[in-house]
């Protein structure tokens, strides 16, 4: 993610929570780049969903993700916004579990769900 995709970023933000983020926030988190990984998917040259993630030596929190609605299905197929499994997928180590919780007032839900 690049600042010059933000204006379609918020867009699709102010769609999907009920309390987007702000693009002051977006920056912040822009400029945090060794720690910090941003990511926008396109149809074409239209920005139609994005991803970010807080990163730390062995571990790694989602922190924002959003598909513009008019993707959402059932009306066609989300893009892909994460690598899935399998190479240069995400590995769990042996007997790690998922983190269920997350920090309070760190996990954002969107409205639509």
């Amino acid at each position: 993610m690049r600042r010059r995709h933000l204006r379609s970023v918020l867009r699709i933000e102010a769609k999907v929570y009920p309390v987007p983020w702000s693009m002051s926030l977006f920056l912040s988190e822009l400029a945090l780049r060794s720690t910090r990984a941003y990511y926008v998917a396109f149809v074409g040259r239209q920005v139609v969903g994005y991803a970010g993630l807080m990163m730390t030596l062995d571990d790694g929190h989602v922190t924002t993700i959003a598909v513009d609605p008019r993707l959402a299905p059932p009306q066609g197929r989300p893009p892909r916004l994460l690598p899935g499994p399998g190479p240069g997928g995400p590995r769990r180590r042996g007997g790690d579990q998922p983190d269920a919780g997350g920090s309070a007032g760190q996990t954002r839900r969107p409205q639509n769900l």
